[in-house]
């Protein structure tokens, strides 16, 4: 059956990602294959036209004019992310355990556990990922990348400047200024700076004995000369979280989830609908009414051309003869309707005098059955008029009002068009008789308490 962006967003989500997910769990997808398969996706969407919005802005959340389509590199690398927790839990004694431990003691990281991950100071770098798997290092990669800007921060105490990671830490480097990572001396137990002072020295014939100088020089001197003790009412930075430590909500190791992680990693990479801007000039709204006005063109009862001709209308891609003449797709820019204009979206829904003349006779009837509107109707832009007009139920109708004008202006008389729009909403009035669609219901109660019995009868 046909459906709108949204339904195809869902069908997207339901279907189509749950097996790439499935498969992302124990693989690493190719880049080549993730651009390829996100093509097809977005073309599903858009039914293979032109896009009409960014994919930026389509990624976002219903409530921020999105479609929420998810966005599938972002959605791999947060379910992948979930095996560091759980690959660096020493407590975990699976079969599959015994093999990452297996790769990963050559590096000396299996030893150094969880807690490395969470060092403000720790990032692995290319040396670690030398003689590992592609989905070991993988990992890796993504946690370097994902775990946000808290790097060389200096330890105010010599508690901290003992707790302090040798390996990886951009505080101790060697003389081309480039982070320590000795294996044979991590895998004899020199981890932080502590153990350099409590562990003894390795003995001169071991390969550990010749390296042990150039890590003993390392170690900056001014740590030494700290004062001792914890400052008060201040974490310890080796309490700080580990992935997105620049957000203003990062994310502690343990509390990982795919859905959250999957979520800070979207609010990095999403953007704003470019229709703030433009819409500006003609009426300002609050961030609750833009809200309201997603969440109508996206959960109103209509069938799904209206849905999509509302969402596009707020968005401003609606195929206006302005922008099909642009496009050498006509050979006229004027508006069907009125024949005087050129067909811009601003016409359309406020200067055309058709669509007022429309409007008028609306308010005309709906006055006769009980329901006022204000005096300043007609001459406001209709996504004011669906952002302020209360109840829900009248919103709905507005919004049914538009996408009926906008499939008949130029084909039918303001007759016509006002006709075409009372069969849409008798068709409802059947759906709220019949109590089906129970959102529709809880929209359209109000109805009763607002306008005369008489116009759900005529409806």
């Amino acid at each position: 059956r046909d459906l709108s962006f949204h339904g195809r967003a869902k069908v997207i989500s339901s279907f189509a990602l749950s097996k790439v997910y499935y498969i992302a769990h124990v693989l690493t997808l190719p880049r080549h294959y993730l651009l390829e398969f996100e093509q097809i996706l977005w073309k599903f969407i858009w039914r293979r036209n032109k896009p009409l919005v960014n994919r930026f802005v389509c990624i976002n959340s219903v409530e921020k004019g999105g479609l929420n389509v998810p966005h599938l590199r972002s959605r791999l690398q947060a379910i992948q992310l979930q095996w560091i927790k759980r690959l660096f839990d020493n407590s975990s004694d699976s079969t599959w355990s015994h093999f990452a431990r297996y790769w990963f003691r050559p590096t000396g990281l299996y030893q150094l556990g969880l807690g490395v991950f969470a060092a403000a100071n720790w990032q692995p770098s290319a040396r670690y990922f030398t003689s590992m798997p592609p989905f070991y290092r993988h990992l890796l990669q993504l946690w370097r990348t994902n775990r946000g800007g808290r790097i060389a921060v200096q330890p105010r105490t010599r508690e901290e400047a003992s707790r302090e990671f040798i390996w990886g830490n951009p505080l101790i480097v060697d003389r081309r200024l480039k982070p320590l990572y000795y294996p044979s001396l991590a895998r004899s137990g020199y981890r932080t700076v502590e153990d350099f002072f409590s562990k003894p020295r390795p003995p001169d014939n071991t390969v550990s004995a010749t390296l042990y100088p150039a890590m003993q020089r390392a170690i900056p001197t001014s740590w030494f000369n700290l004062p001792i003790g914890s400052p008060t009412n201040e974490p310890c930075w080796t309490s700080q979280l580990a992935l997105f430590a620049d957000s203003p909500e990062p994310l502690a190791i343990k509390d990982v989830s795919t859905r959250t992680v999957y979520h800070q990693i979207r609010c990095g990479i999403t953007q704003e609908p470019v229709c703030y801007a433009h819409w500006k000039h003609r009426c300002r709204l609050s961030k609750s009414q833009w809200q309201r006005l997603w969440k109508i063109s996206t959960t109103s009862i209509a069938d799904p051309y209206s849905k999509d001709t509302l969402w596009k209308l707020l968005h401003r891609v609606l195929p206006t003869l302005a922008i099909q003449f642009q496009s050498r797709l006509c050979t006229s820019n004027t508006c069907p309707a009125c024949q005087i204009a050129p067909d811009t979206v601003d016409h359309v829904f406020q200067d055309c005098l058709v669509w007022r003349s429309l409007l008028s006779e609306v308010c005309v009837f709906l006055r006769q059955f009980g329901v006022t509107l204000p005096a300043d109707t007609i001459g406001c832009s209709p996504i004011e008029l669906l952002a302020k007009t209360t109840p829900q139920c009248l919103a709905d109708l507005f919004s049914t009002l538009l996408t009926t004008y906008w499939t008949k202006r130029g084909k039918l008389p303001i007759r016509g068009i006002f006709a075409a729009f009372r069969f849409q909403i008798r068709r409802k009035m059947q759906l709220f008789k019949l109590g089906k669609k129970g959102s529709f219901r809880r929209h359209w109660m109000p109805l009763a308490d607002i306008v005369d019995s008489r116009l759900v009868t005529l409806f």
